[in-house]
């Protein structure tokens, strides 16, 4: 991974500076696992280099349910059906 210091608490990755939030030591357990402390998601996606360096990117997955109502609502608007307008106005504000 082509990661270098730029400032603290920063690093430069690829073309994105990224804030480190936590940085500890971990050792594996017995069989073979990593805790991540106070994770904020549950799962995750990662990635093995060949030096040793693991990536844990944070995901967020989607039911069947939910990717076959997509399906569907895409479905219905590309035969034309486009629902009704949404008044913006009677929404509030956040």
């Amino acid at each position: 991974m082509n990661a270098c210091k730029v400032g603290n608490p920063t690093y430069f990755i690829g073309i994105m500076e990224v804030a480190i939030k936590k940085n500890y030591d971990t050792k594996l357990d017995t069989k073979r696992r990593v805790t991540i402390r106070n994770a904020q998601t549950e799962f995750y996606h990662v990635t093995e280099y060949e030096d040793g360096t693991v990536k844990l990117e944070p995901r967020v997955l989607v039911s069947p349910d939910m990717l076959k109502q997509i399906d569907a609502a895409v479905k219905r608007h590309k035969t034309g059906h486009r629902g009704t307008k949404l008044d913006w106005s009677k929404m509030p504000e956040v």
